[in-house]
């Protein structure tokens, strides 16, 4: 079975990461629960200038915190097979494709020819895919029909509108859907 993992707000904090910044260094009392959208910018009345401002500082990658309870799921679905980490590339910045790189190694050791940096998503082939944004896991389920797909919850998916997709409000839940899959698939 082939597990493809996003990475930010799946196994790293990205939008705390930002909120920390932006309360840091703007002045701003941001919580993460203000964040009812997956478009922080929108959800925050700030432009999507800041956002990726701050994502494009050096080191800003290499500081994340990882999301409660991933490192040891991540362990577990290493033993359903093959694990990738699609993760979205960040243009402006000149060291978020390394950065992202060796964070994963050094949080997860997942290796670099296991990170795939890629917007569309939907292309990536796989057996079991999850993701923090609704849209993301709807257009990877409609290019990979016999997958499993799955929207990991944090604030925003739960205003997210879904259809035929699975939510998981935890690690412990995804974990037992990829018990199910890996069941089903035949243990390949």
């Amino acid at each position: 079975m082939i597990i493809l993992l996003d990475c930010d707000d799946v196994l790293a904090q990205f939008t705390q990461g930002v909120i920390d910044v932006l309360n840091a260094k703007g002045g701003y009392d941001f919580d993460i629960n203000d964040c009812t959208d997956w478009d922080m910018a929108h959800s925050l009345g700030i432009s999507n200038n800041s956002v990726f401002g701050i994502a494009s500082e050096e080191d800003f990658c290499t500081n994340l915190n990882m999301m409660p309870g991933a490192q040891e799921a991540v362990e577990k679905l290493k033993a359903y097979g093959p694990l990738y980490v699609v993760t979205s590339p960040i243009h402006t910045s000149k060291t978020w494709q390394f950065e992202r790189t060796r964070w994963l190694w050094e949080h997860f050791e997942i290796r670099a020819s296991n990170v795939i940096h890629a917007s569309a998503k939907r292309l990536i082939r796989g057996d079991f895919f999850v993701d923090d944004r609704a849209d993301h896991v709807e257009a990877w389920q409609e290019e990979n029909e016999d997958g499993w797909a799955f929207v990991l919850d944090v604030p925003w998916p739960r205003q997210q509108e879904v259809q035929d997709i699975h939510r998981c409000r935890n690690w412990d839940e995804l974990l037992m859907h990829a018990n199910e899959c890996w069941e089903r698939e035949g243990k390949r």
